[in-house]
């Protein structure tokens, strides 16, 4: 529909008889209306798809090419199809009226009109008109608004993906830390239970050499001291028998001191404390040893948090119990320990 902003409002007056086009043309002109005639179906065509005007009075009755004929073929092309066409008719019967309609035709009045009556018709169909157009524009503002409005949640919608994809794999990569983490404390477990099964390993090899060395020292005492009491039972107290006897002494006196030493120092190694880190590292809780790992990576608090699945508030909890186990003083010392423990941790594995 295309409909021209104009001050008067135009309409095509078509019919054969001069009187007639005459008639309707000082009815129109007088209020305001600008009127194009035609005399003929052919030269309607032409003028309609020429002025474009606003409304078309149309004779039913003309030689060559009828109204009805003439307003099929204004219905069919696309310049015109949506102009209102009224019909003038001196027949009244409801059949020519049907035939009228199925045409294209809006309305009909009938000749002789009444003045009143065609002003009446003409305005209330060129105000139809104006309002379908009006209409017609309002829903092909939606229209763009609406487009408008779907690229633009289409374009949300895309970023709305996007960011999604990007949390999943944020999320799916502190899962991978987060197991990693999980998997370095699991191995810092086992390398403290490894240090405590050594550790009694150690020192249950120990007592074993300790008892060892006691037994056999013990038997060699034994048999001297025995030597020197059938000696110095013996009636003869020759000189050599004091000296078999002095030399069996002083090998006594000799075996004696040896264990004296042997016993210091065995037990000087079974009371010597297991490694300041290994009860270091006794000491903390599982969670506490997994939160040490993340501090020796580099995390921050709220990193930790994250991977952790714990509060912030948790993880400075957390902390100050690590540093009241560990005898610490400052968050750079539980720094400086954690580094420690995780090269510790890596020469141990």
């Amino acid at each position: 529909m295309n409909l021209r902003v104009r001050d008067q409002a135009v309409v095509l007056v078509v019919d054969d008889d001069a009187a007639n086009v005459r008639a309707a043309t000082d009815a129109l002109e007088a209020h305001d209306f600008e009127v194009v005639m035609a005399r003929s179906g052919q030269t309607a065509l032409r003028r309609a798809a020429f002025s474009q005007p606003d409304l078309i009075l149309m004779d039913v009755q003309m030689p060559d090419m009828d109204g009805f004929e003439t307003c099929r073929q204004l219905r069919a092309n696309t310049a015109t199809a949506d102009i209102p066409v009224i019909f003038m008719t001196v027949a009244s019967q409801p059949s020519d009226r049907l035939h009228g309609f199925a045409a294209g035709g809006v309305d009909y009045v009938t000749k002789p009109f009444e003045v009143d009556e065609l002003l009446a018709r003409v305005r209330a169909h060129i105000t139809l008109r104006q309002l379908r157009t009006e209409l017609q524009q309002q829903n092909q503002l939606l229209e763009s608004h609406v487009q408008a409005r779907t690229h633009e949640l289409v374009a949300a919608n895309q970023a709305l993906r996007e960011e999604v994809a990007e949390r999943i794999a944020q999320q799916q990569e502190k899962e991978k830390l987060l197991e990693i983490v999980r998997d370095q404390a699991e191995q810092l477990r086992s390398l403290t239970a490894w240090l405590l099964e050594s550790q009694r390993e150690k020192q249950q090899a120990v007592a074993d050499a300790l008892r060892e060395q006691s037994e056999n020292k013990f038997a060699q005492l034994e048999r001297d001291v025995q030597l020197m009491q059938r000696l110095l039972a013996e009636s003869d107290q020759s000189r050599q028998s004091m000296a078999r006897a002095g030399v069996s002494l002083g090998e006594a006196t000799g075996i004696l001191a040896e264990l004296k030493a042997g016993v210091s120092a065995a037990t000087a190694r079974l009371s010597q404390p297991a490694h300041e880190t290994e009860l270091a590292l006794l000491s903390l809780s599982g969670r506490e040893r997994e939160l040490l790992q993340l501090i020796a990576a580099g995390k921050s608090a709220s990193e930790i948090a994250s991977l952790m699945h714990v509060s912030a508030s948790t993880v400075y909890t957390h902390r100050t119990n690590m540093l009241e186990k560990l005898n610490l003083s400052s968050m750079a010392d539980l720094v400086r320990f954690a580094l420690e423990t995780r090269d510790y941790f890596s020469r141990a594995s």
